[in-house]
């Protein structure tokens, strides 16, 4: 046996979290009867094929196990197979925890953080029942309260968290953070790196995050929790585990680390201001801005740190119309490569549900290129072709009001008429409202260019609200 399980089983024989019967199985039978040589017993009762190499240490739901796998090491890997299915017995299985101690550290510390947020919940209901707290009422960003942080069906991380005003960062009293064997080890601290990001910055606070032991006033520090440790430490970012804070600087990194957005975009926000970061940080975790909408205005607006943090006043009417046309072209863009997500159909897919990966990079000279396995846009074809379907795209946005809308039609299929390749020409549905003659003198230009003119399935008025709405969002987001 390896020698981190002997030494644990020997102090600690086993383990229990409280309220759920969760136990990690050692060499003494647990509450519920069981250790893990009764397990192990068991299972190869059950299932002869059972590999030898495979000590449970954990019983999970639905037929799923928890074992430490036996490669000869002193602090093996855990890995989760489940007992119906036999592919995931093998080696090749992708370990939830590289090391059997950091599987217990973790376990212990969701034991602690379990306990912390069952007896909130239950003061919370005790206060709601007995009239000192209005059922149903909305916590305030100072107020402790907990969020359960879910992917579809699947729990990913649970925290209790405030804000708090004395000293300006966000505590966090619990967290439980799980381990998910069909993922990456580090998606679910990833996960919980962007929600309480996001939640410091929304707050009104500078990204710094302490860890505190429950939700006394003056609680004290507790060690940041393994999980967040071991995704800082991947990305580059360094964390003292021992303070149990999160400074400014390491939240601002941090964040971008962790936001879900391309290296594409990772890399220019590396290179911005901290506030810019911050605020597109949560812009994208939020779902005010997609990231190419960001990536296209970091591209192609001459002021995209104002737009995305929405700090033009919109009394500056000359500066607060170009912000609006800026945002309605990035949504033109971020509209085209929604639908090429889509694959076939055209159904708004969550972006879980993404049916097929894009590649995109939004160039200096107000161009944008796509890639796929499969861009199908013939919907959106304005003029004679049959059909549009390609695996590289070049794309240029006409964007303007209806009775200059052809003016920018005509420069943009010259921006992209010499393009290698497949190129295209993005305008929003307006199009279809100008006079016969100047929609074939388009076509002809287009065709004689090799472009195709794209009408998008959204109107300018239309866009401008929307653009307006963003605008006014990123303004009063932070609280």
């Amino acid at each position: 046996m390896p020698r981190s399980w002997r030494r644990w089983a020997g102090r600690q024989a086993w383990e229990r979290q409280p309220d759920t019967g969760w136990e990690l199985l050692g060499l003494k039978p647990g509450p519920s009867g069981l250790d893990a040589a009764a397990v192990l017993a068991g299972t190869r009762f059950a299932r002869p094929d059972f590999p030898a190499y495979l000590l449970p240490v954990e019983q999970l739901p639905e037929s799923q196990l928890a074992c430490v796998r036996l490669d000869g090491s002193d602090d093996p890997p855990v890995v989760i197979v489940d007992l119906e299915d036999s592919a995931t017995w093998h080696e090749t299985r992708f370990p939830v925890f590289e090391r059997f101690s950091h599987y217990v550290t973790d376990f212990e510390d969701q034991a602690h953080a379990w306990r912390r947020i069952s007896n909130f919940l239950r003061a919370l209901q005790t206060g709601s029942a007995h009239g000192r707290r209005t059922p149903g009422q909305a916590p305030r960003p100072d107020d402790w309260r907990v969020y359960r942080f879910c992917s579809q069906n699947v729990v990913v991380a649970m925290v209790l968290l405030r804000f708090n005003r004395d000293d300006n960062i966000l505590d966090v009293g619990a967290c439980l953070i799980t381990a998910l064997s069909s993922l990456d080890p580090d998606a679910p601290a990833r996960a919980l790196c962007t929600l309480l990001l996001a939640e410091a910055h929304r707050s009104g606070g500078d990204l710094t995050v302490r860890f505190v032991r429950g939700t006394g006033n003056n609680a004290a520090s507790v060690p940041i929790p393994g999980a967040v440790c071991r995704w800082s430490d991947r990305v580059g970012v360094v964390l003292d585990r021992r303070g149990g804070l999160v400074d400014r600087d390491a939240g601002c990194r941090l964040f971008v680390e962790s936001v879900n957005i391309g290296e594409a975009l990772r890399t220019l926000l590396r290179e911005a201001d901290a506030a810019t970061a911050a605020a597109t940080c949560y812009g994208v975790a939020s779902g005010l801005w997609a990231a190419s909408e960001v990536e296209t205005l970091l591209a192609w607006s001459p002021s995209a740190g104002f737009v995305l943090r929405g700090l033009t006043d919109p009394m500056d009417r000359a500066h607060y119309a170009c912000d609006v046309s800026d945002v309605r072209v990035a949504m033109l863009v971020a509209a085209a490569h929604r639908k090429m997500s889509a694959g076939v159909g055209d159904a708004l897919l969550d972006a879980e549900d993404v049916g097929q990966r894009i590649g995109f990079t939004a160039n200096n000279d107000l161009t944008c290129d796509f890639t796929a396995d499969r861009i199908d846009l013939t919907e959106w074809m304005f003029g004679g072709y049959p059909a549009f379907a390609v695996t590289e795209l070049r794309l240029a946005v006409a964007d303007a009001e209806p009775d200059q809308l052809a003016s920018a039609v005509y420069a943009s299929i010259h921006r992209v008429s010499g393009a290698d390749g497949s190129a295209a020409v993005l305008c929003p549905r307006d199009i279809v409202s100008l006079a016969e003659a100047d929609r074939e003198r388009l076509v002809v230009a287009a065709e004689e260019a090799g472009v195709v003119i794209l009408a998008a399935p959204e109107y300018t008025p239309g866009l401008t609200i929307q653009a307006v709405d963003k605008l006014t969002r990123a303004r009063t987001a932070r609280q």
